[in-house]
């Protein structure tokens, strides 16, 4: 099996204390619009892995300013990037399109339609979609459909007029949608990590319904391979699976603080027999509320067979890892050639990625 892992920052530590310190400067103000995102979070990088995960190696690596969520349709990659709010399409190290709207902040994830993307983007509160050259064709403001009020701030000072790209807008001012997928009915699913909820949306306007709540900080709402789909309780150590009704089937417990993201995939003839999950470092989601245990501790992808760790990809603690998807070997093939110069060396230095058992 190959992959394609997306790092969004490597210099973590250094990220998340500055992040805290401007979380303080917003329990002080009305409204934390205004504030652009600091100097240390602007200046940080992140990056795409290739990695040839049966064969333990990482064949290739290609630096990119904060990539979170991306798709990989036909050989087109497509990648949402943190530090600008766009959407950039690359050709091998290039980027040859760019897709931005005012109200993007933070997007998270890219979902296919059939009429272009379905966009979840966290910082504004809002699900969209969107066509390839980049107009919306839909919105879905979370706090104009039963989440506004005085929780979330955001809302309190939304401006149609005004653009929110490079703004600092943590998760405590909206609901922070951050994963969207489009049902085959038309309507769209989305997890809440401020509200630890899974919703369901019906188009164009209908009320969130919510199918699961309780949730703590849930992330990355996925298709699985048999059919259903799959959810992580972020911070509730696990790993949820569901039927196409939408109906919990397992949960499956996974040994990490945080979690990122998880996949499950057919291995050696078995149907969904190995699952792929990003563990992180855990994020102290209140400037008041941290604890040394956060500081602790590597980021990874980890490897589980029938619910058993068997082994992990490393990638040390300044590593912020977003996701992770499996990608032809072909795909993985292609892209490490395109990833490396003309004299064949290479775009990143991957020395810092090491496997290790579970």
């Amino acid at each position: 099996m190959h992959c394609l892992v997306s790092i969004v920052i490597r210099e973590w530590s250094a990220v998340h204390a500055e992040v805290q310190a401007q979380k303080r400067l917003l329990l002080d103000i009305a409204a934390g619009a205004d504030l652009p995102r600091p100097p240390i979070f602007a200046a940080a990088t992140g990056c795409l892995l290739v990695v040839d995960w049966d064969g333990g190696q990482v064949l290739a690596g290609l630096p990119l300013p904060k990539p979170t969520g991306f798709l990989l349709d036909g050989g087109r990659l497509q990648v949402a990037l943190w530090e600008s709010d766009e959407i950039v399409t690359l050709e091998g190290t290039q980027i040859s399109q760019r897709i931005g709207h005012p109200y993007f902040n933070h997007v998270h994830t890219l979902d296919r339609t059939p009429r272009g993307l379905l966009v979840s983007s966290s910082g504004s509160d809002l699900l969209a979609e969107i066509d390839e050259s980049g107009a919306l064709l839909w919105e879905y403001f979370l706090f104009e459909h039963g989440y506004g009020g005085s929780r979330f701030r955001f809302a309190q000072g939304f401006d149609r007029a005004r653009s929110y790209n490079r703004r600092y807008l943590p998760a405590a001012l909206t609901t922070h949608p951050n994963s969207a997928l489009a049902l085959p009915d038309g309507g769209v699913l989305a997890t809440l990590f401020s509200t630890g909820e899974l919703v369901r949306i019906a188009r164009p306007n209908g009320a969130p319904q919510v199918l699961l709540s309780g949730l703590r900080r849930p992330h990355a709402i996925r298709r699985r391979p048999a059919g259903g789909y799959m959810l992580c309780d972020t911070e509730g150590g696990g790993v949820v699976l569901l039927d196409e009704d939408l109906q919990i089937r397992e949960r499956c417990a996974v040994p990490a603080a945080w979690i990122q993201d998880a996949l499950l995939t057919d291995c050696d003839g078995e149907a969904e027999g190995r699952m792929l999950v990003v563990g992180n470092r855990r994020i102290a989601p209140s400037p008041l509320a941290a604890a040394a245990s956060d500081a602790q501790g590597d980021n990874y992808v980890l490897e589980l067979r029938r619910g058993t760790p068997t082994r992990r990809l490393s990638l040390g603690p300044e590593s912020r890892i977003y996701m992770v998807e499996p990608i032809a070997k072909s795909a993985a093939e292609s892209l490490a050639h395109a990833w490396r110069g003309a004299d064949g060396s290479p775009a990143l230095d991957t020395g810092f990625a090491r496997w290790e058992p579970a």
